[in-house]
């Protein structure tokens, strides 16, 4: 973002702001978001399972147990941080 600010006007700036929209045009960035959230809403998903399932009951055919959530919830938090990262990028891409 300082990049931006630093050369708000300058060709770069207009070339990585068209860059950035055109990756989000057609809701591309909001279905990848739609898609991260159903991992974790009960629906299967991008990961074909409900993530926080696995980590309140465990997965015995995954290698992850009912009390061993330390490694599934480290994942679910990587995930969490990544939706949280894409509702910002959608938010950047609606306000632009």
């Amino acid at each position: 973002m300082s990049l931006y600010h630093t050369n708000g006007n300058g060709a770069e700036a207009k070339v990585y702001k068209e860059q950035f929209l055109d990756e989000c045009s057609g809701a591309q960035c909001a279905d990848a978001v739609d898609n991260l959230i159903s991992s974790i809403n009960g629906k299967p998903g991008v990961f074909g399972c409900d993530l926080m399932e696995i980590l309140y009951n465990g997965d015995v055919n995954g290698n992850y147990y009912i009390g061993w959530k330390d490694q599934v919830a480290a994942k679910t938090a990587y995930i969490l941080s990544l939706i949280s990262n894409g509702v910002l990028a959608q938010s950047a891409y609606t306000s632009l």
